[in-house]
């Protein structure tokens, strides 16, 4: 019985931490549409244009931000949890692999680079 709860823990960890670094790839993204349409709109002269321009840098501005602080956040995570409960080699790279099939399960991504 103490394994099967081990192993539902450690799902829901491997669920956690897919769902982190979903909104991560999703923010990465984003910062990379904003970017590139801000590249389109650089240059323009209209008001409107340059207006709509500066709103799009302050959401490009905002989303690294968010991007930054999650990135923050996985990594902190991530280290507590592997000197806490992934103390073996053996572990982590199950712990790894099962993370990476999560992330592809959820669509975020259509590969995983090894």
């Amino acid at each position: 019985m103490n394994g099967c709860s081990q192993n539902d823990n450690m799902e829901s960890i491997v669920d956690k931490f897919a769902n982190l670094e979903c909104r991560a790839i999703n923010l990465r993204n984003k910062r990379f549409e904003l970017a590139s349409t801000i590249r389109k709109l650089d240059g323009e002269t209209s008001a409107y244009k340059k207006k709509q321009l500066d709103s799009l840098k302050l959401i490009a501005d905002n989303t690294a931000i968010q991007s930054l602080q999650l990135a923050d956040t996985i990594k902190e995570d991530l280290q507590r949890y592997f000197k806490n409960n992934l103390t073996t080699l053996e572990a982590r790279s199950q712990f790894n692999q099962d993370l990476k099939a999560k992330i592809l399960a959820k669509k975020c991504i259509q590969a995983v680079i090894e």
